[in-house]
């Protein structure tokens, strides 16, 4: 899916992740200095940009041509180790075994998980790493279980309390 219609809307309204999501990804060793990341559906780049910043050498690579623009544009000024590319994550342009760590962030539900997840397998090292980034809001037992009784008021048949922390089609998925 080209996301390329929403370049103006991202590049208004997508800020930088928290360094708490930056930090707890190092106790995995993703996102160190030197090594080498493939982000997946990187839209603007805006995580490309956070996990260059750790030193690591980032190829962004999205399907929309305007996004990767905006990518590029916004790394003007920063002038990150960060070479952003218009293609298919579908069909990596990248040889067998090279990369260190792939991220997707907020995109992986838009993919053909096993044809990513095949051409993901193909580009990583055998100690390579995926990390499927997605935080959303999921109800809880915090303030958002009162947005929960809010839309079951008007939306009885919402399953959304049954989604507790995941998205259950994902395990399935792997499974």
């Amino acid at each position: 899916m080209d996301l390329g219609k929403t370049v103006i809307e991202y590049g208004k309204y997508r800020h930088g992740y928290p360094k708490q999501l930056l930090e707890r990804l190092k106790t995995f060793n993703i996102g160190i200095k030197g090594e080498k990341i493939i982000d997946i559906g990187t839209a603007n780049g805006l995580f490309a940009r956070d996990i260059a910043r750790n030193g690591s050498e980032v190829v962004g690579i999205d399907l929309s041509p305007r996004l990767i623009e905006q990518a590029k544009q916004m790394n003007v000024s920063d002038k990150l180790p960060i070479e952003y590319i218009v293609g298919n994550v579908e069909k990596l342009p990248f040889k067998n075994d090279t990369v260190e760590v792939v991220t997707a962030v907020h995109c992986w539900h838009w993919f053909n998980k096993q044809k990513v997840a095949a051409e993901v397998n193909r580009v990583l090292n055998p100690n390579g790493k995926l990390a499927v980034i997605n935080y959303d809001w999921l109800p809880q037992t915090d303030i958002s279980c009162y947005t929960d009784e809010l839309i079951r008021e008007f939306n009885p048949n919402s399953t959304s309390k049954d989604k507790i922390g995941l998205y259950p089609e994902w395990i399935e998925e792997s499974i």
